[in-house]
């Protein structure tokens, strides 16, 4: 998970107040006083969908992978349909606000359900907050003095630095920081196979395996050092910078691993000279290339 840079304040046209459709589905959502069973598609429509690809670049707000075999889902950070666990009828009141989408895939979106815990002794919103025969637009907003009085356990890529949460073990399993990134890891399903064996694990394992074969034809003198060497960067722009540059699956995994390469991939070779050509390559490249995640 990495952290999104969302414009609040510039929002899809058919989700601002004088659209018609937009006005006729809030005013709906205050007479009912609960999520609809055939809710407007408007929260979903490409508008929404076209603007959040460009934000989240194609890839899951929670698991940072393009999906495989499935379209990403618009997310409701907050349930609209009810509270796992708890009597209430959901944030119904904000499905179709902005600053409460998020883009998800569909293995994320279904793990994380209705689960909306607040931390211990943070009383729930009960409802919206209502001016006249509508709800108050401003309080729906997530950025609102009555929303940021709210505190939730979720880490919100959107709103939350998940850098301050949760970090990457060497094997690529998602560690935590706080209690926080703890119930994010399990409501979110970080660590699940798909993510954590057969995604960030096996990444990293391929690297280290391709390195290690270029190593060795070094150590069996097949190959000079400057040719090792040429392979070697090759890989490291082709399996980590390229995808970081290009917004790929796991590129914010990715840029842990280059930026901190001593840690991830120095400590899984044994022999000294094949770590201090790894660290000889990888500190040429850093000093040569300014890498930043997007």
């Amino acid at each position: 998970m990495k952290k999104i840079n969302k414009n609040f304040i510039v929002r899809p046209r058919n989700l601002i107040a004088g659209w018609a459709a937009y006005d006729n589905a809030i005013n709906n959502l205050f007479t009912l006083k609960h999520w609809p069973k055939n809710p407007s598609s408007i929260y979903s429509s490409h508008i929404v969908t076209d603007k959040l690809d460009e934000i989240y670049n194609l890839k899951c707000a929670f698991c940072n992978q393009i999906p495989k075999g499935s379209p990403l889902q618009v997310e409701h950070f907050r349930p609209k349909n009810g509270i796992t666990g708890e009597l209430h009828t959901g944030y119904y009141w904000l499905g179709y606000e902005w600053t409460n989408l998020l883009y998800a895939c569909g293995n994320c979106n279904s793990t994380k359900g209705n689960n909306f815990q607040l931390r211990v002794g943070v009383a729930r919103i009960p409802g919206p907050t209502i001016i006249g025969t509508s709800f108050d637009l401003h309080d729906c907003k997530c950025f609102s003095k009555i929303l940021r009085a709210e505190k939730f356990m979720l880490i919100n890529p959107e709103i939350d630095n998940p850098d301050d949460h949760l970090f990457y073990l060497a094997d690529g399993r998602v560690g935590f920081k706080t209690n926080r990134g703890e119930y994010s890891i399990e409501k979110f399903g970080l660590n699940r196979d798909e993510l954590y064996l057969n995604g960030r694990k096996q990444l990293l394992d391929s690297i280290i395996e391709k390195f290690a074969r270029r190593l060795e034809r070094y150590t069996n003198r097949t190959r000079s050092f400057s040719e090792v060497a040429d392979d070697i960067i090759d890989i490291i722009k082709e399996e980590i910078l390229a995808p970081i540059e290009n917004n790929g699956s796991f590129d914010h995994f990715r840029y842990i691993v280059y930026c901190n390469y001593d840690k991830y991939i120095l400590p899984r070779f044994g022999i000294p000279a094949q770590k201090c050509i790894l660290n000889f390559i990888f500190q040429e490249l850093k000093r040569g290339l300014i890498v930043k995640l997007k």
